[in-house]
């Protein structure tokens, strides 16, 4: 592995023409947006308090934005239960959001892991065979995991859980790892 460093100054030249859009923030939390948790079997508003930390891919002219919501803002910070929801533009400003969370925690093998803080901090990127990996982190409220899912179309995702739950006969599966990054 080889890591390469530069500094660089905020008046570098090639920084100097990114323009903030007119329609900033370009999504934002929206409580009209309804989810039946699998988990609880109750009605949630599952982007009422936040939308933030997206992971971006381009498909066909088109951008794809999968983006981590929070439900609840009257819970304490890391008392709500983080879902990933995906929007698409074609312009990279104006985005249309799909209805409801495309990964979330549910009554499945991953539960232990995803629930009851969600999934959260999406990163994705597109396969040779043209499907696609997402990591993201799970949260159970008490260990942060680093966790993987595939899908063929961005929308429906198979998940495959802690990333580390066999390296080194599951030595780091309760070591906190947060947010991961996708280098192509």
């Amino acid at each position: 592995m080889c890591f390469i460093t530069f500094n660089c100054l905020g008046q570098d030249p090639w920084m100097l023409d990114f323009v903030k859009p007119a329609q900033n923030p370009i999504m934002q939390a929206d409580s009209s947006y309804t989810f039946n948790c699998p988990v609880t079997n109750k009605l949630v508003k599952w982007q009422k308090a936040d939308v933030f930390n997206p992971g971006a891919i381009v498909r066909n002219d088109t951008v794809f934005l999968l983006f981590r919501a929070e439900d609840n803002p009257r819970a304490i910070l890391g008392g709500r239960t983080s879902r990933i929801g995906l929007a698409y533009s074609t312009n990279g400003i104006d985005f249309v959001k799909y209805p409801e969370p495309v990964l979330f925690p549910d009554q499945d093998e991953f539960q232990t892991w995803d629930f009851p803080g969600g999934v959260e901090d999406p990163r994705v990127v597109e396969l040779v065979n043209g499907s696609y990996l997402m990591l993201y982190t799970s949260w159970n409220q008490d260990v942060a995991r680093l966790s993987s899912a595939t899908s063929n179309d961005l929308i429906k995702w198979q998940k495959h859980g802690p990333v580390f739950q066999k390296a080194h006969e599951g030595r780091f599966l309760d070591t906190w790892s947060k947010s991961g990054s996708v280098v192509t």
